[in-house]
């Protein structure tokens, strides 16, 4: 594992701009495995 969970809910402490948390159900291959979540919460995040 690169990275646990509980470092990447603490992360906003380090970010300057929005950032949003969201927990998916997904491995390394997250743009494959988990598509139509990553597409929307990408599309919500430059459209806000």
């Amino acid at each position: 594992m690169a990275i646990g969970a509980a470092a990447a809910e603490h992360n906003h402490q380090y970010m300057k701009g929005d950032y949003t948390f969201l927990a998916l159900n997904g491995g390394h291959w997250l743009m494959q495995t988990n598509y139509e979540e990553v597409e929307k919460a990408v599309i919500e995040h430059v459209t806000a």
